[in-house]
């Protein structure tokens, strides 16, 4: 999946992995909605992602969004994420990797085009790269998990509404 707000850069890419030997499926999407959208899709269709490309700026977000959004769902935090983008500055990059992101590569590094960079990226990530395989769906695991959201959601709760009341005796002690 490449996540990419602009159709010519989304082409070239595809164009580029097809030139390299790309065999599979390349799907695309334009915003962070999409994406999640067709991440979720996929599941429950169980046609799992092998690999999300995700530029920084998109229209509705950025590619952290993503990030964060895949690596906190227990469903989706084996595919790996790859930053695609001309954003990359140290703090940038820094908080993709905070936020699980497996790699961030630069469109227009230092001495090098963005076809270079991007034949970098198919060669480690599409040839080389040994990827996790997607297990499949533990029930039991999938509503721990759902649990144990719901009771952190649930334990934020309960302390801010004491907070909202502290200074009222009456409703403190209640």
């Amino acid at each position: 999946l490449h996540v990419e707000d602009e159709p010519n850069l989304a082409e070239l890419v595809q164009a580029a992995f097809e030139r390299f030997g790309f065999q599979g499926d390349m799907l695309w999407a334009g915003r962070v909605a999409d994406a999640l959208a067709l991440i979720d899709q996929r599941k429950r269709q169980k046609q799992p992602l092998d690999l999300i490309l995700v530029d920084m700026r998109l229209p509705d977000g950025t590619g952290l969004d993503l990030v964060r959004e895949v690596k906190a769902n227990s469903a989706w935090s084996t595919i790996p994420v790859l930053v695609l983008s001309s954003e990359a500055d140290p703090k940038t990059v820094t908080e993709a990797d905070a936020r699980g992101a497996n790699c961030f590569v630069s469109k227009s590094p230092k001495g090098k085009s963005i076809r270079e960079s991007i034949q970098a990226l198919y060669q480690c990530w599409l040839e080389g790269a040994l990827l996790p395989q997607i297990a499949p769906v533990d029930r039991l695991r999938e509503d721990l998990g759902r649990a144990v959201g719901l009771s952190a959601r649930t334990s934020e709760f309960y302390p801010g509404l004491a907070h909202r009341f502290s200074h009222d005796p009456e409703q403190s002690a209640f």
